[in-house]
This record gives structure tokens, C-alpha cells and sequence, in this order.
């Protein structure tokens, strides 16, 4: 019994000693802000204004979270940002997460902080977000043809 203590310790503390080292070698934050960069293009595409998101810092406890900075949408033409914010924090529940492999993920926070959103009605009775809504409304656009792989992933795949 105490030789089953003392391994069931031992692969605690070297559970522990590996979580710290991924967590200090791996950076959410600049892995998550690669992927904003990524995606970023495909929201301003969608909406058809150009979309700033500032620094995107993550959490992992106690709460599985991120907060997102200074979002702004450009408005059109001469028109100000129709939406503009300073922070969208949110977090969701770690453990249930962890419990269910993803499949279920529940929101236990989420907080917008300094909302601004200016909608204006032009002398021809349009708003200054019709375009948006119009985009919206008629779902996404069509689908472009696929990128090919590149090389290395091509060779990779190969060799699995």
C-alpha cells in the first residue's frame, strides 16, 4: 500500500513538473493572436468593413478565459466605427471542459467593457449598417476553390 502511495505521488509531482513546463514553454497568447491574424481577413470579408482587434491574453486559471482589446469596425466612407469596444473578457468552466472533452463548455463569464456603437440615419433613410445587415442576412459567402497544400505539409501527410 505505501509502495502505491508513494507512485501514485511520484507520477503527481511529474504530472505537475510536466503541465509547468508545457505552460511556460507554450505561449497561448502568441499562439492565439497568430490565429486572429489568420482570421481576421475572413471576418472583414464577411462584414465587408475592415475590422481592427487589438492584444488577445488568455487565462487557464481559475477559469478557462480570454479578453480581447479595443475592437473597432470601420465605418463606411465618411461615417465614424458603427461599433467600437475596449474589452470583451469571458471566461468558461475549466474542469467541466476537461470532464467532457470539449463537448460541453460552459460560459461562466462574460463581460463587455466600454460598448460604443453609433448608427446613423442618412438623409435617404439608410443606416449606416445596412451594408452589414445586408451581408449578414444573406449568409456566407460563396466558397472559394481550396487552397493546395503547401510542400511541407504535402510531405508530411505523405510520410504518415
Amino acid at each position: 500500500m505505501r509502495k502505491a502511495l508513494k507512485v501514485l505521488a511520484v507520477l503527481f509531482v511529474v504530472s505537475l513538473a510536466a503541465i509547468g513546463i508545457f505552460l511556460a514553454v507554450f505561449d497561448l497568447d502568441e499562439t492565439i493572436n497568430t490565429q486572429k491574424d489568420e482570421y481576421l481577413p475572413e471576418l472583414e470579408k464577411a462584414l465587408g468593413r475592415k475590422v481592427e482587434v487589438g492584444a488577445i491574453k488568455t487565462t487557464l486559471l481559475p477559469v478557462l478565459g480570454a479578453e480581447i482589446r479595443d475592437v473597432k469596425i470601420a465605418g463606411a466612407g465618411t461615417d465614424g466605427p458603427p461599433v467600437q469596444i475596449k474589452a470583451v473578457r469571458f471566461g468558461v468552466g475549466l474542469w467541466d471542459a476537461i470532464k467532457s472533452a470539449g463537448s460541453t463548455v460552459a460560459l461562466k463569464e462574460l463581460v463587455i467593457d466600454g460598448l460604443v456603437v453609433d448608427v446613423t440615419r442618412h438623409k435617404d433613410g439608410s443606416l449606416s449598417i445596412d451594408d452589414i445587415l445586408k451581408r449578414l442576412t444573406q449568409g456566407p459567402p460563396p466558397e472559394e476553390e481550396p487552397k493546395p497544400l503547401d510542400p511541407e505539409a504535402k510531405k508530411f501527410l505523405q510520410g504518415l
